[in-house]
């Protein structure tokens, strides 16, 4: 008989590799991964016998003769039901009709020369015949043999026959295939993993200019850009086909739900993408509450069949195996935001083509960073004095890009509430003296020791106005520029630095090139710079019976002399006329 190379597609889809003659008593079954693609770790493989027989060499080919119901097939209901779902399924050309399950051999034999989806549609019936109708699983009392994992590959000796190879791992793939054994044979995936990715935007200040990667920093009060990514594997042996997101955001971040949206694309950045309707009567279902089973902000994106989803090419219409869905929504980062906030997402999708059963992968994490200013008010002569009392606002500059491709910018200042964090950005024109009146005085102020806080800032240029110096010292008449230099990676911060100054002002005003590298240090882990804003004493003014009331009396006596001096001069003259 000859050998039959047809197995079933899915998820994780078999494809015979090869089948070796082999004068041996015992065959051996293998399933290895081809390299570069479905990773098989963490996987259970059994080989559920459906037929056994006597191994024999005919005209130098192998064949299997004498062929008896195998060890799978003990039951007589199980038979049955083979038996009954082949004959009921027009698929198969009435192949089975007069057969009965007294027959082995001669079903055994029906089973030759499948086409690829009569193979396909076999295994599932094979499956279905010996799964609990409830469970949807092969239960333990049925008999098979488990194929031991070496290294990520799968093996086992079986004695000649047809077998199920099923992979039952409970949450991957349950995808069987039924194969003739006659000889060692190996079977290898055909397809990779279904998998996810989740990326984060950085922003345009950051060093990685606004592109998309596993980590990011921002501000408190921006608006944080994510995408959410998965390929579409082959669905040919599906009736439906789901791809489920399930996004958790941390509570640093507030998720904008009306920027959520869904579209299919050629690769994962998002390349010739087209937007996927979403909505109660859309391809699409957006869910944001009533997560019971995660108390964390989260939502669902859920495509409950990929295969109604189509486009046209060249006059032909396709769907959408080897593309990929795009997942793509802002959120803002809020008041609550640490040092670093962790964002993940996981992929529930369908992975058994028998019974509806659902894989789930492994949980994809982005990481968003925000920095602390915690500065030191110092006298300008004396570094280890401490000034009390500075004031100070933040400020920005922000452009954004026009709809005709124009760019604008705007400058805003920071509003810090009494914890020191930043709670948004307001516009101002930044002219101090406009400021409202609660910000006359600034709303970050130096302590006695002399540190000023502000928690919330992502890396770039700032501008740190003092509007209230310390009592006695002058007020500078131009901001400090500030900028935080930030390099990171996945969830670390690599190096922090920063550079104060203002060419504007005497340097003894101001650190002028301050920078700081920590990438091990207690700061490093808390994301904070420490830059020192220096400041000189003002001009003394006279005291009352000082030098300047002494300059006076001189200057009076000296007019007195000078008029006695002027009266006698002039009373001489006077004798001599």
């Amino acid at each position: 008989m000859k050998l039959l190379k047809k197995i079933l597609g899915g998820a994780v889809a078999f494809l015979m590799f090869c089948a070796i003659a082999t004068p041996s008593l015992a065959a051996k079954v293998t399933v290895s991964s081809e390299t570069g693609k479905t990773n098989l770790s963490g996987r259970e493989f059994t080989a559920y016998q459906i037929f056994t027989g006597r191994k024999d060499l005919v005209e130098g080919k192998e064949v299997l003769s004498d062929v008896q119901w195998g060890t799978a097939f003990s039951d007589n209901k199980n038979k049955i039901a083979l038996l009954d779902a082949l004959q009921r399924n027009t698929l198969f050309a009435n192949k089975f009709a007069s057969l009965t399950i007294d027959k082995p051999s001669e079903i055994a034999k029906a089973m030759d020369n499948f086409t690829n989806v009569q193979a396909v549609e076999l295994a599932k019936i094979v499956y279905n015949s010996l799964a609990d109708s409830t469970t949807k699983k092969i239960p333990a009392s049925i008999q098979g043999t488990s194929l031991k994992n070496t290294d990520g590959t799968y093996s086992a000796e079986v004695s000649d026959g047809y077998y199920l190879i099923v992979d039952e791992t409970t949450s991957g793939s349950v995808n069987p295939a039924v194969l003739q054994v006659v000889g060692d044979i190996t079977i290898t995936p055909k397809t990779q993993d279904v998998d996810v990715t989740k990326t984060v935007k950085d922003g345009e200040d950051g060093l990685n200019n606004g592109t998309y990667g596993d980590s990011a920093d921002y501000s408190i009060g921006d608006t944080v850009p994510f995408r959410l990514a998965a390929q579409v594997p082959d669905m040919t042996h599906y009736d439906t086909y789901k791809f489920e997101f399930v996004d958790t955001l941390s509570t640093g971040l507030t998720l904008d739900s009306s920027s959520i949206k869904v579209y299919w694309a050629d690769t994962a950045d998002g390349e010739n993408k087209h937007e996927i309707t979403t909505g109660a009567n859309g391809a699409a279902q957006i869910k944001t509450t009533g997560f019971t089973e995660n108390p964390a902000p989260s939502f669902k994106v859920n495509l409950p069949n990929l295969k109604t989803i189509t486009y046209e090419e060249n006059e032909e219409t396709k769907g959408l195996t080897g593309k990929y869905i795009i997942v793509e929504y802002n959120a803002e980062m809020n008041s609550n935001a640490a040092f670093r906030e962790e964002n993940k997402v996981k992929l529930i999708y369908s992975n058994n083509p028998n019974t509806g059963g659902d894989g789930e992968t492994t949980e994809k994490k982005v990481y968003v960073f925000d920095f602390t200013l915690e500065g030191f008010k110092k006298d300008g002569t004396n570094q280890n004095k401490n000034l009390l009392g500075a004031g100070f606002i933040i400020s920005r500059n922000v452009t954004t890009i026009n709809e005709d491709g124009s760019e604008s910018t705007k400058k805003q200042y920071a509003e810090v509430n009494d914890d020191k964090k930043i709670t948004g950005w307001a516009d101002w024109d930044g002219d101090t003296s406009k400021l409202p009146g609660d910000l006359k005085d600034g709303n970050i102020t130096s302590g006695d020791d002399g540190k000023f806080t502000v928690i919330g800032l992502d890396a770039g240029k700032y501008e740190l106005y003092e509007v209230k110096a310390p009592a006695g010292y002058n007020t500078p008449s131009l901001p400090f520029e500030l900028e935080i230099i930030a390099e990171h990676s996945n969830d670390a911060v690599t190096n922090l630095k920063y550079k104060l100054g203002n060419p504007a002002i005497n340097s003894d005003t101001a650190e002028n090139d301050g920078t700081i590298t920590m990438p091990t240090s207690t700061t490093s882990g808390s994301g904070i710079v420490s830059p020192r804003i220096l400041n000189n004493k003002g001009t003394t003014l006279p005291e009352t019976g000082g030098m300047g009331t002494t300059l006076l009396y001189v200057a009076g006596g000296i007019l007195l002399i000078g008029s006695a001096v002027l009266l006698v001069t002039k009373k001489r003259m006077g004798h001599e006329n």
